[in-house]
């Protein structure tokens, strides 16, 4: 599978956030567009836009998600932000965005 990788990041930055095991999502809820209600298993809820992101990361895998028809068959496997055709987000990205408001 693909991902999208973390900028860099401070271990302080990292360390205020609960355990990887709780940054996974519990449930993610579809808004219309490209916009997504995440919530993570320690109870955080946020709303992330991606489209911006999506437009501004072309490639191969990110490119097919631009059609909202394929971005809407997003599902979760083991609390990761997954489309069929094998791109994901590691829910810990996710988290930092809908933290810091980076995609809304």
């Amino acid at each position: 599978m693909s991902a999208v990788s973390v900028p860099t990041e401070s271990s302080a930055r990292l360390a205020g956030l609960p355990p990887l095991r709780l940054r996974r999502l519990s449930s993610i809820r579809l808004l219309g567009g490209h916009r997504l209600s995440l919530r993570f298993r320690d109870g955080f809820i946020g709303e992330l836009d991606l489209l911006p992101w999506l437009s501004a990361e072309r490639g191969p895998m990110s490119d097919p998600l631009l059609d909202e028809r394929v971005f809407e068959q997003v599902f979760l496997d083991d609390g990761v932000l997954t489309w069929s055709h094998g791109f994901d987000i590691d829910p810990t990205t996710l988290r930092l965005w809908a933290e810091d408001g980076w995609c809304r």
